[in-house]
């Protein structure tokens, strides 16, 4: 290879500006190869890519972005389906590295009806799909929710992947309303769709850390509704303790005591729940049920399951 443009730390590349690579499939004479390096002074090289005509101009671009705003974004976007799956892959890379806040101040530049195309495409990955989601949640309509709420309904109308930003989109664009649908429809029943259990959780975690178009008290309110069920009461106990929420104490005391056999190791993550609490109430619960399961106690004390900062922001 010839180098013939460093990107990055051009006074580490060879001085003769050449170098041998050990290749499967060498490339056409007089084709181009964006490569890497690692591990100065004794640089070990790869091949990341060919540099077509295409990704030479998006790389050249790109180079020239400014590193936050809705500019960038937009450059991004316009390539997140390209027909070059390493153009489309690389600018998803970047939507994926960005913030929440970031992806919310370019939603309201993206385009709705491109947005359901590329969810409803076979062709898009599901990893992509949960950004579509996300971006539809913060510029749609409520027709957009409609169809959404179709989808929840029955999963045959769904496309694969993505459900809990599917969840959380739809919340997003119902509010209270599409809150209380996922209750009524995913929390509430004991259905054997762990799947979409699980999804959900996901979905109100965004929302209670992330979204926030409800309070985040009406979110674990939701949570709450979990723990009746020991595997996804495991689940909810750190985030209703990281999220304050110490109106659940009384049902987890009842759930303490009545844990039995199969369901006894719950008595942990709810023994770490009480001591992140801050309130009288909780060292008062704590002493009652130090003195029905010591063993339980100690063992929470010692694996310090969650760590020092459960409970705080």
């Amino acid at each position: 290879y010839q180098i013939v443009e460093a990107l990055r730390g051009a006074d580490k590349t060879p001085a003769s500006r050449e170098l041998m690579m050990e290749v499967l499939e060498p490339p056409a004479p007089g084709g181009r190869s964006l490569l890497t390096a690692v591990g100065a002074p004794d640089l070990s090289w790869s091949t990341l890519a060919e540099l077509t005509g295409e990704r030479g101009a998006y790389l050249a671009s790109a180079r020239q972005l400014p590193s936050e705003g809705v500019a960038r974004w937009r450059f991004f976007y316009r390539y997140l389906e390209h027909a070059d799956e390493t153009l489309a892959a690389d600018a998803y890379g970047e939507f994926a590295s960005a913030s929440f806040a970031e992806v919310k101040a370019f939603a309201k530049h993206a385009e709705r009806r491109q947005l359901w195309q590329w969810i409803e495409s076979d062709k898009t990955p599901e990893s992509r799909r949960g950004l579509y989601y996300t971006l539809l949640g913060l510029c749609g309509q409520p027709e957009d929710a409609d169809r959404l709420a179709a989808m929840i309904k029955s999963p045959e109308r769904r496309p694969p992947g993505a459900f809990s930003a599917l969840v959380a989109c739809y919340i997003s664009l119902k509010g209270e309303g599409g809150l209380q649908t996922i209750e009524a429809q995913l929390l509430k029943p004991h259905s054997e769709q762990q799947d979409d259990l699980q999804a959900a959780i996901v979905a109100l975690r965004f929302h209670g850390e992330e979204q926030h178009v409800l309070p985040r008290e009406r979110v674990a309110r939701s949570l709450r509704l979990l723990l009746d069920r020991p595997a996804l009461a495991a689940v909810v106990i750190p985030d209703l303790a990281r999220w304050q929420d110490w109106h659940s104490m009384p049902q987890l005391v009842t759930l303490f005591e009545e844990a039995r056999g199969d369901t006894a190791w719950l008595r942990i993550p709810i023994i770490a729940y009480l001591k992140a609490c801050p309130l009288p109430t909780a060292q008062a619960r704590l002493d009652e049920l130090r003195k029905l399961d010591p063993e339980a106690v100690k063992q929470a004390e010692t694996l310090a399951l969650f760590g020092a900062q459960l409970g705080k922001e």
